[in-house]
């Protein structure tokens, strides 16, 4: 088991209470966590949802909830226990947070948070999970599953797929409050982001019609527009992009490898 206050920068931790029960239950979806070390609280973490990274595991006026905000409420002290186990002990500045921790019982459910830190219900194994690609900060290349080639942003402001690694091909995620909706903002050019404008994938501002949800199918990711939804961001054979079309579902030109960039 690794320690999640040693670990500098992020990791993804997947916590399994003492009573045997996945943390997933309490949240009623698979959950990975994005630990969040600070630097100038020794020892001190924050644990934001992977999959909707506008919640954040938290104390909340002495209750345990899984859709905090990111503020003191969703700070905590690790402490290690021994055997492989840790307990997670708030240091929100609220009286009522006083010696709490985080508690889950047997059935998912939150459990007591004012239980001792040696009671089972506030005892957790920590393992290391693989980040996902999708999550607020990351940078990721968009590889057409049909084409081979990145989705790219060109200086004059076109949109095509012959991309590789390079920055034109990045783009930094940006996850929205509704969960599975991302915005696409490129690397090299930072005021430009990608966008559906009546069917058709352009260069947007960053604004609603630059969000698209995405779908996982047969490993891969499409991205359906919010604002003209049945629209999906495709590519043809010859890497160009697909005409506006409405579909009931994507296909095969729909369809992106991704893979996370890390320069």
């Amino acid at each position: 088991m690794t320690h999640p206050s040693t670990v500098l920068g992020k990791m993804a931790i997947h916590m399994v209470s003492w009573m045997k029960c996945s943390i997933d239950q309490l949240l009623f979806a698979p959950a990975t966590f994005i630990v969040h070390c600070h630097s100038e609280l020794r020892g001190i973490i924050s644990l934001q949802n992977a999959m909707n990274t506008f919640n954040w595991l938290a104390i909340r006026e002495g209750r345990f909830i899984g859709d905090g905000d990111e503020n003191d409420e969703a700070l905590f002290k690790v402490i290690d226990k021994g055997g492989g186990l840790v307990s997670f002990e708030s240091v929100a500045k609220s009286l009522k947070c006083h010696q709490c921790y985080i508690a889950v019982k047997s059935n998912g459910t939150p459990g007591n948070t004012k239980a001792s830190i040696f009671h089972d219900e506030t005892l957790f194994q920590v393992h290391i999970a693989q980040l996902p690609k999708f999550y607020d900060g990351a940078k990721v290349i968009l590889f057409s599953k049909e084409f081979r080639k990145a989705l790219r942003l060109m200086p004059n402001g076109d949109v095509n797929c012959f991309g590789g690694h390079g920055m034109k091909a990045q783009f930094f995620v940006h996850g929205r409050r509704r969960s599975g909706v991302v915005a696409l903002q490129n690397a090299m050019f930072p005021d430009k982001w990608l966008c559906m404008h009546d069917g058709k994938v352009t260069v947007g501002s960053g604004d609603h019609e630059s969000e698209f949800r995405f779908h996982e199918k047969d490993g891969c990711v499409a991205f359906e527009s919010v604002t003209c939804p049945g629209h999906y961001v495709g590519v043809l054979d010859n890497g160009q992009l697909k005409e506006p079309v409405k579909v009931s579902s994507p296909d095969n030109y729909d369809l992106f490898d991704v893979k996370n960039a890390f320069r």
